[in-house]
């Protein structure tokens, strides 16, 4: 598979976007660090923690700890200074316990950042359950005894549409070689192209995505 850091994947777009967005949580994300979900850890050297720490469902991408992040009893109340859900609660059935034991885990005061799917193709099947307004996080947050300190649109209506016709050209293209070499080609121009149009989106109402920073309380 493609690195999704290299620009003839259609990964490339997304993961661009997805970083600027993370970087906002570097401030919050110290100390020992929980990636909750965190699949190849493609998001560790974003952060200057003193101990990063992935858990994930199996052992495929060779994470830290195997386990499910619903019931992360192998942590002891308290044992994290920060937490990072990258992508990860839209695809859990019960995003209430998870949110909840994240915040078991994390020490009085420590900080949640959460990156969750508001518009978005269905993916991860057949484990692929929510999608979240900013009320909706903010209430998922709240209601879990955490105190949001911002919620931001990744992008708008212009990224989102990039976004989508992205992967609509890329699953299509799948059926043919020929075509799918030629959309893989093709993302040297329109990978660049649809990163302007992020840079010129101004739009706020239809983001692919939402981040969340939260503090325990």
């Amino acid at each position: 598979m493609i690195s999704q850091r290299n620009i003839f994947s259609p990964w490339w777009f997304t993961d661009k976007v997805v970083r600027k967005f993370l970087r906002l949580g570097v401030p919050y994300l110290k100390g020992r660090l929980l990636d909750a979900g965190c699949g190849k850890k493609p998001y560790e050297a974003l952060f200057e923690c003193d101990e990063y720490v992935g858990i994930e469902m199996d052992d495929t991408h060779n994470p830290d700890v195997v386990g499910d992040v619903r019931n992360m009893d192998m942590f002891e109340d308290g044992s994290f200074d920060s937490v990072l859900s990258n992508q990860v609660i839209e695809h859990v059935d019960e995003p209430k316990q998870v949110v909840s034991e994240m915040h078991r885990v994390l020490k009085p005061g420590g900080y949640l950042c959460v990156t969750v799917p508001f518009i978005s193709r269905l993916h991860g099947m057949p484990h692929d359950y929510w999608r979240y307004s900013i009320s909706g996080l903010a209430y998922l947050l709240e209601e879990q005894h955490f105190e949001v300190v911002l919620i931001e649109p990744m992008g708008g209506f212009l990224t989102t549409q990039c976004f989508l016709w992205n992967f609509y050209l890329y699953e299509r293209s799948a059926r043919f070689k020929p075509l799918r070499a030629l959309y893989k080609l093709s993302l040297v121009l329109l990978n660049p192209l649809y990163l302007l149009m992020h840079a010129m989106d101004g739009d706020t109402t239809t983001p692919f995505n939402y981040i969340a920073i939260a503090k325990k309380l």
